[in-house]
């Protein structure tokens, strides 16, 4: 029983990233451009692509901390405000974009 309950959970959540990823992130992306978050989107795929020639393949849990801290500094710096789920989808769209190679 705990392995169905298991596999449902992590279907769901599967589904759940999926749909983030499919309609929450553009939806986010519309609402702020020609704002200064356009900016900063545009620097979270940067990073991404910084830590991935930095430290290379694997590793994805180093490269993604090194991003995270990046990023949230640089938010404070630009007086940007970010929640810690909002970064997650972000980082999370520039890694899939930067998969798909678009």
């Amino acid at each position: 029983m705990s392995d169905i309950l298991f596999e449902l959970l992590k279907f769901t959540v599967i589904v759940t990233v999926i749909v983030v990823t499919r309609y929450l992130v553009p939806f986010l992306k519309s609402q702020v451009k020609g704002t200064k978050y356009e900016e900063f989107i545009k620097t979270v795929m940067d990073a991404v692509k910084w830590a991935e020639q930095t430290i290379g393949s694997g590793q994805g849990a180093l490269k993604k901390q090194m991003v995270v801290d990046f990023l949230t500094q640089l938010a404070l710096d630009k007086n940007i405000n970010i929640t810690a789920e909002q970064l997650e989808v972000l980082i999370e769209s520039a890694v899939l974009t930067m998969k798909e190679g678009v």
